[in-house]
């Protein structure tokens, strides 16, 4: 494996990340991914703005690293150790993101080590509204077919955390149709109940017979207009799924006809699974219109809004505690 390191302009580095399977291409602007592409077919898997000049964009997110708390939380408010804390509404009614100048929209420091390329950023005390000084890292290793990513954090006071990668993955190719007809499994048995502003309500439900059932493969599009509720909310897919404790935290999706595969694995809690709904065509790379279902997110995480709902929150790091997070992507 070999990284290539190019500078872009005075702050703007792109690194290309070189397997025998894969090419992975990162800027430091929100340690943001912006192409997988399989070497054998040359067909690139995520999707991405038209140019490296267009990121960020706070309407997608497309491949960057999100901090400090990925998706929703309500009202952008909450308590911790006694004191109220009022984040940024960029989601309106809530907060989403770790707000407009979230790690999506921040300059991380790179640097090489071996197969490793390290994305290093410093949060200060107060920026977006969180508390503490938080010290973040996440690494990149890409070997054969497999992208690791692993984040770590350690802050001076009690905050909270819950970083993710937003890559939107197409493995039809990324502007070559829809996912509806790819092939979904997940070992999550739960969901998380949502309100009509896509926010999760703390109401964990079983999938079982439910549109939100992956524990037996079928296609992302079989169950996507479902006459249920929790579907019409979100115009489909955009909701947390629960892993419930279990031993494997897997997903995977398979094309039928790229015979392109991804596996997802994680240690957290659970993902949110997000599948776009363009009604208008988004202009993306390569000249490539996005449109419809064209891609989708996996985006391992805690639960959303977990510090208001959860008694213990998942999210909460205490001083000086070193946080500590693996998702692995495999493309075969």
């Amino acid at each position: 494996m070999a990284i290539t390191v190019e500078k872009i302009n005075d702050r703007l580095v792109q690194y290309t990340l070189v397997s025998k399977e894969l090419t992975v291409k990162i800027i430091n602007l929100g340690a943001t991914i912006t192409h997988v592409i399989y070497n054998k077919d040359h067909m690139d898997v995520v999707l991405g703005q038209p140019c490296l000049d267009d990121y960020p964009n706070e309407d997608a997110y497309f491949g960057a690293t999100i901090g400090r708390f990925a998706n929703r939380i309500r009202k952008g408010h909450f308590r911790l150790d006694g004191k109220a804390y009022q984040l940024a509404i960029n989601n309106v009614p809530n907060a989403l993101h770790g707000g407009p100048k979230g790690f999506h929209a921040q300059y991380f420091e790179g640097a090489v080590e071996g197969d490793t390329l390290h994305l290093s950023y410093v949060s200060k005390d107060g920026e977006e509204g969180y508390p503490g000084n938080l010290q973040f890292k996440v690494s990149f290793t890409l070997i054969d077919d497999t992208l690791d990513v692993e984040y770590q954090a350690i802050c001076d006071a009690d905050t909270i955390v819950n970083f993710t990668n937003h890559s939107y993955f197409a493995l039809q190719g990324q502007g070559n149709g829809d996912v509806t007809e790819q092939v979904m499994t997940s070992t999550a048995s739960r969901y998380g109940i949502g309100d009509q502003d896509r926010l999760v309500t703390g109401e964990l439900a079983d999938v079982k017979g439910t549109p939100f059932d992956f524990l037996t493969a079928k296609t992302i599009g079989q169950d996507i207009d479902a006459d249920d509720k929790q579907i019409q909310y979100c115009d489909g897919y955009d909701h947390y799924f629960d892993f419930n404790d279990s031993d494997i935290k897997t997903v995977t999706v398979f094309d039928p006809t790229t015979k392109h595969k991804l596996t997802v694995t994680t240690d957290l809690t659970g993902y949110h699974f997000y599948v776009p709904a363009y009604e208008t065509p988004v202009l993306g790379k390569d000249g490539a219109s996005y449109i419809g279902h064209c891609a989708f997110c996996i985006e391992t995480s805690f639960m959303p809004d977990n510090i208001n709902l959860q008694e213990q929150p998942d999210s909460l790091l205490k001083a000086n505690e070193t946080f500590y997070s693996k998702t692995t992507f495999t493309f075969s």
